[in-house]
């Protein structure tokens, strides 16, 4: 066969790449020493009392409407400020900086300024004309002594007959709840609102003089001021007999508890 007849050989195209492989092969791992510092797995621990003392000091509002605030308040700056001081002293190595920040702030706002709306409410929950009592200390411990065999009211209390006084309590269940004019008033709401059965001495019968068209039951404690009167017994619906009684000329829930 001639040279001109000769098939010349074929030569593969060096244009075309060659196929891609099905599955990439695997990568070495880089060693931890090796990352970039973008790479790097930053993540510093946060003290429990962090998230504690954040939530104290939004808890802590409660001030605005309960006493019961300042407590939370108290525990709040308590807490937080070990928790600001472990914080800063570790700063680096741990965090919750800011939301221990904002969460002792918090308390600290609320236990100053609920203290001073405390202090306002107590000077001036007091009508002018009116001497404050304390229901408990000054007349339900007092109760009777006895003279000559007989059991007569205390002086303290026979003295604070026809006196106008300003006392707090809780008004005793009757089948009324609006327009009451008459109530049994309990030194507290263990005796009125748990079914138990009041001493003579632990009640006062209260006469509503005004408002005129009477006051709303509630379970809460609340402060009536009128004129005092001892050693009248008086027999209410409920079938209680109070020794005490008060011709009531102011009523309001309490502003504070004490």
């Amino acid at each position: 066969m001639s040279n001109a007849m000769r098939p010349e050989p074929m030569t593969p195209n060096r244009s075309e790449s060659p196929a891609a492989p099905i599955f990439d092969a695997p990568q070495p791992r880089r060693p931890v020493d090796d990352l970039p510092a973008g790479d790097e797995f930053d993540y510093k621990p946060i003290p429990m009392l962090a998230p504690v003392t954040l939530f104290l000091g939004v808890s802590s509002l409660l001030v605005l409407v309960s006493e019961f605030g300042l407590i939370i308040a108290a525990v709040g700056m308590i807490l937080g400020t070990i928790c600001m001081v472990t914080v800063a002293k570790n700063r680096g190595e741990i965090g919750g900086y800011k939301m221990t920040v904002v969460g002792l702030a918090a308390s600290v706002v609320c236990l100053f300024s609920g203290s001073a709306k405390l202090y306002h409410d107590y000077t001036h929950e007091v009508p002018e004309g009116f001497a404050r009592v304390n229901f408990n200390a000054d007349i339900s411990k007092k109760g009777f002594v006895n003279v000559g065999g007989d059991a007569v009211l205390h002086p303290d209390v026979a003295a604070l007959d026809g006196q106008k006084v300003f006392l707090k309590g809780f008004m005793y269940p009757s089948r009324k709840h609006a327009g009451i004019q008459e109530f049994v008033l309990a030194k507290d709401n263990g005796d009125c609102c748990f079914g138990g059965q009041p001493k003579i001495t632990d009640m006062i019968y209260v006469r509503v003089k005004a408002p005129k068209s009477g006051v709303t039951f509630t379970a809460n404690r609340v402060s009536v001021a009128g004129t005092f009167r001892a050693g009248k017994r008086n027999q209410s619906e409920e079938g209680l007999s109070p020794v005490y009684e008060l011709e009531a000329l102011y009523f309001e829930p309490s502003r504070t508890s004490f």
